[in-house]
């Protein structure tokens, strides 16, 4: 469940202001994906990931969306679909979806100070090594800056408390008629964690995709309005 803390949404509307550009936000909610992806779009397995084209209507029928066989995360008829994209910057850390008066959009909040990035890359040029050697020697320097990086973040104060280190990115935006609603939503066989657990909701874009997301109590308020 994505639990921000506490003042990173008042962060997140200041930094905003220039994207705003005089447009109201209207909705605002932390979000995340679901404990289990599953796509049922053509072309894509329940992964995400391309498949061969004759192995796409088989895919297709395997998926379903009940208590048994579990819940589809994305639906709809074409990789280049909204509900694929929108759900795909769904996945970053530090993710928001915000509705304005114009523009339905997933902005994320990125501290500058943290190596997670540096780690991805160390990791991606490790798996290119081709020699034993070359990749102990990358993932040495993966594990070292890991190490220091988790030491780092230890002590550093919440993001909030430190504005001059946080950066906005829009990793998804559409204009606002392209959504064509958002209704609350529970995944099959879910137990119900409280007031605090995590809530789900489906957005329904106008293309005939959807895609459903995790938020928190909090956010589950962008369904009901």
């Amino acid at each position: 469940m994505p639990i921000p803390e506490p003042g990173e949404a008042d962060l997140l509307r200041r930094l905003a202001e220039p994207w705003l550009a005089g447009e109201t936000i209207t909705a605002l909610a932390a979000v995340g994906h679901l404990l289990q992806d599953k796509y049922k779009v053509r072309g894509l397995d329940d992964a995400g990931a391309p498949v061969p084209s004759s192995r796409v209507e088989r895919v297709l029928d395997a998926i379903t969306d009940d208590g048994v066989s579990g819940y589809v995360t994305v639906r709809g008829e074409h990789p280049s679909y909204l509900a694929v994209a929108v759900y795909r910057a769904a996945g970053e850390s530090r993710a928001w979806l915000v509705i304005t008066s114009r523009r339905l959009a997933v902005l994320r909040l990125r501290d500058m100070t943290d190596s997670s990035e540096e780690n991805r890359r160390l990791l991606a040029d490790a798996q290119q090594e081709r020699s034993v050697s070359g990749v102990l020697r990358g993932v040495g320097k993966l594990v070292r800056n890991s190490a220091t990086s988790f030491a780092a973040n230890l002590r550093r104060p919440p993001l909030p408390e430190r504005p001059v280190d946080a950066v906005l990115e829009c990793a998804f935006e559409v204009d606002r008629g392209a959504l064509a609603a958002v209704v609350s939503w529970k995944p099959p066989m879910q137990p119900s964690l409280g007031k605090h657990g995590p809530r789900w909701f489906e957005l329904r874009l106008a293309d005939g995709s959807l895609a459903r997301l995790e938020t928190d109590a909090a956010g589950a308020e962008i369904s009901r309005g």
